[in-house]
């Protein structure tokens, strides 16, 4: 065991999912192909570092990457962090829909006080990302803010909109390398059907990636659960998804 991450609860109680060393593997290849983390960057996660986002990319990702950490310990003030981003060049910006939505709030008179021009890639993670957020981005700031998705369990991003390709508003973006992702039905006798294209279902990703979860503190069978016919079931539904297929 290297990690012990306890979930927030949203799903039931929460559940402490034991992670391995090979998570930094992870940690730091989402760093760099997601995030797009390059050495000599000024990078501000601004999650709570006893969050799981915290540790993954406020602390492990942006240091195998040789990037520089913005930390801040106060409470959200719009200024406050317009302010944090100019004085400390912040090149990527990876913080949450809620916050996102906050900003928007005060408007964008208050962003046009300030030099955000070292503003390379903003990015955002912690429940789905409207599409109101990413023109915002986009409109005020110069940047789209890049959704992406992963979970307590999976350890990492899996799935998310790189800077390399377009962004869809509204779409949790594609699977990161090497990440299998399908959306599946669970049947009665405990395996999966993988559906077609359009068709709502649970988002399965293939078991076995290197920040994959090793289990639930405690608790086997609730860890056993959360597989069938080898895809980590997620527990979410994506309405409207079209996705299934992986990779790139």
């Amino acid at each position: 065991m290297a990690l012990l991450h306890f979930t927030s609860g949203t799903t039931g109680t929460p559940k402490g999912a034991i992670h391995v060393h090979d998570a930094v593997i992870a940690h730091r290849l989402t760093g760099r192909l997601a995030l797009d983390l390059h050495p000599g960057d000024i990078y501000w996660c601004t999650a709570d570092p006893g969050w799981v986002t915290g540790i993954s990319y406020g602390l492990i990702a942006p240091l195998t990457n040789g990037v520089t950490l913005v930390v801040d310990e106060a409470e959200f003030d719009a200024r406050r962090w317009y302010r944090i981003l100019e004085r400390e060049r912040v090149n990527v910006w990876y913080t949450a829909p809620t916050a996102i939505r906050m900003l928007m709030k005060v408007g964008a008179e208050a962003v046009r006080e300030y030099d955000l021009s070292a503003l390379r890639f903003a990015a955002s993670v912690g429940e789905p990302l409207n599409p109101e957020g990413v023109r915002w981005g986009q409109e005020v700031l110069g940047r789209p803010f890049h959704d992406t998705w992963w979970q307590t369990e999976t350890g990492a991003i899996m799935i998310a909109n790189y800077r390399s390709q377009e962004i869809h508003p509204g779409s949790m973006g594609r699977p990161f390398p090497s990440i299998d992702a399908a959306i599946v039905r669970r049947r009665s006798d405990g395996g999966v059907d993988l559906l077609d294209p359009g068709q709502e279902g649970e988002l399965a990703l293939r078991a076995g990636w290197p920040s994959m979860f090793r289990g639930y503190l405690n608790d086997t069978e609730r860890y056993q659960h959360c597989f069938a016919d080898g895809w980590y079931l997620s527990g979410i539904w994506p309405l409207g998804t079209r996705m299934a297929t992986s990779g790139f």
